[in-house]
């Protein structure tokens, strides 16, 4: 099944961001998946890792990310410290958090190490875009 590119379409907005690279960091594959998907509907360019070293060796590397969406637990270095070792070299780039512990201090502790959102689990394709939508439209 292939993906076409198309305006992703809300009733007030369209989403068409093919300019934009995302990393999406995630062990778990379905998630992976669903975000890879709707993402690609916008006509963005996605790149997938499974850990937490993967993403980090993936964001030093690649300079054209500029938006990363960090699982926050993860094996091997979870979001947090992964978020942290990506500051280190790359203070520019947007990170949203998502993670299924939806308390309080669980996200006091996202914005702490770096990231700039945060989106709890389970999240729909709406919530997805509208948060990425609220940082692109701030650095554009």
């Amino acid at each position: 099944m292939s993906i076409q590119k198309y305006k992703y379409f809300n009733p007030k907005k369209q989403y068409y961001w093919e300019d934009y690279v995302f990393l999406i960091v995630d062990d778990e594959i379905i998630n992976a998946k669903f975000i890879e998907l709707t993402l690609k509907k916008t006509g963005a360019s996605v790149i997938i890792a499974y850990n937490g070293r993967e993403a980090i060796e993936i964001a030093s590397s690649d300079r054209k990310i500029d938006v990363i969406l960090m699982d926050i637990e993860l094996p091997e270095i979870n979001g947090y410290d992964t978020t942290l070792e990506i500051r280190k070299t790359r203070r520019d780039i947007i990170i949203i958090a998502q993670t299924a512990y939806a308390m309080v201090s669980q996200r006091k502790k996202c914005f702490e190490v770096g990231c700039n959102g945060y989106l709890a689990k389970p999240f729909s394709s709406w919530d997805l875009m509208e948060v990425i939508c609220q940082f692109i439209e701030k650095n554009q």
